[in-house]
């Protein structure tokens, strides 16, 4: 009787066990999306005893949008492997769609944040679309205040409305585009797409657009509180909410490198302290900004104007890191650029030396 027991029990236990094989061996597919190009790279990867890592050299394919790839069961927080051919790659999930042929039962792994690259929102920032409407909102800005000096009152107020709203909306599409994209929110400025000169001709109106922006906050004091005559001493807060955001992600990595120096593996509790310690800066900063412009206005229009101007301080810290790293690029080639030139000059130079001896003959070196 309890052979037959455990017989029916392991029986049972071999079905429910092949009922679960198609969940764990149907593998995910995904559709190749690449929402800045028609196609994508892949690297080649090789399998060693703990992890996948990159063959190098010049290992790899070029996939189409729209083809549909299986993963291999190895899906990664940022990437997927899958197999083409006889031969496995890599691919980001950035690149990747959720395909509606698999399996009902087969979870998506895709996060909210890619499948919004792959939204009309990731299609806005894909396209011009994002730069010509932050560059059509300072313009709007620009016209109006240049008619100020034709009508000074009435431009004056309604600059009051439509210029916060225009740097709002800028310093959002800012801050979204770079959480959205990532570096990718500057494709247009990039040499790998374009080119030297291609990024240099780009690089003039980014500059443009980048200082108008960081000074239009000042122009924003003077028409709020243009109504209060040449002799008001009224303005809005910035500073102490921007140096504190400004130097709060350099404050935290010098104290986690430092606790890393000095307790080899840093614990838990200081952890802590560093994470509190950081925050507290940061709520030091608005905090004073926020009592600070409630002072010069209410606490109704003074919050608005704390809200309004760290949304402002976000913005001009994301296009003035991604100038700079695009200037900083564009300097690195025009160096690398000029030392091969050097070279290939001082190599000719060389082999063609001419001597002269003291009697004015010259001689010509052959190497």
């Amino acid at each position: 009787m309890n052979q037959t027991v455990h017989r029916l029990l392991r029986a049972l236990m071999m079905m429910f066990m092949l009922a679960l094989l198609p969940l764990c061996t149907h593998a995910r597919q995904f559709v190749v999306d690449q929402p800045l190009s028609d196609s994508v790279r892949c690297e080649e990867v090789v399998r060693n005893d703990t992890a996948w890592t990159t063959k190098g050299g010049n290992a790899h394919i070029y996939l189409r949008n729209g083809e549909i790839i299986d993963s291999c069961g190895s899906i990664y927080k940022s990437s997927i492997v899958f197999r083409h051919g006889s031969k496995y790659y890599y691919l980001s999930r950035h690149s990747l769609l959720w395909s509606r042929t698999n399996a009902d039962y087969l979870s998506d792994p895709m996060t909210f944040k890619q499948h919004l690259v792959h939204s009309s929102v990731g299609r806005f920032y894909s396209t011009l679309w994002a730069c010509w409407t932050v560059i059509g909102l300072f313009a709007v800005v620009v016209i109006m205040l240049i008619c100020c000096r034709f009508w000074p009152l009435a431009m004056a107020q309604a600059l009051q409305v439509v210029m916060p709203f225009s740097l709002f909306a800028v310093a959002v599409i800012e801050a979204l585009g770079y959480w959205v994209m990532g570096s990718d929110a500057f494709w247009w400025c990039s040499s790998e797409r374009y080119g030297f000169f291609g990024v240099v001709l780009r690089l003039i109106p980014f500059v443009f657009v980048v200082g108008f922006q960081v000074v239009s906050i000042g122009m924003y004091d003077w028409v709020l509180f243009l109504n209060d005559g040449p002799d008001s001493s009224r303005s809005i807060h910035v500073k102490p909410a921007a140096v504190c955001m400004v130097l709060f992600l350099p404050i935290m990595i010098g104290l986690i490198i430092v606790a890393e120096l000095v307790f080899s593996h840093t614990p838990v509790w200081a952890e802590w302290v560093i994470a509190l310690f950081s925050i507290g800066i940061l709520l030091y900063g608005i905090g004073k900004t926020l009592m600070l412009n409630i002072r010069e206005t209410n606490v109704w229009k003074g919050t608005l104007l704390t809200v309004f101007v760290i949304v402002y301080i976000i913005g001009c810290i994301v296009v003035t890191v991604s100038l700079v790293m695009v200037v900083l690029k564009v300097i690195f080639q025009l160096l690398c650029a000029l030392f091969l030139l050097s070279i290939l000059l001082g190599g000719s130079a060389g082999n063609n030396k001419i001597y002269k001896d003291r009697y004015g003959n010259l001689y010509r070196r052959i190497s």
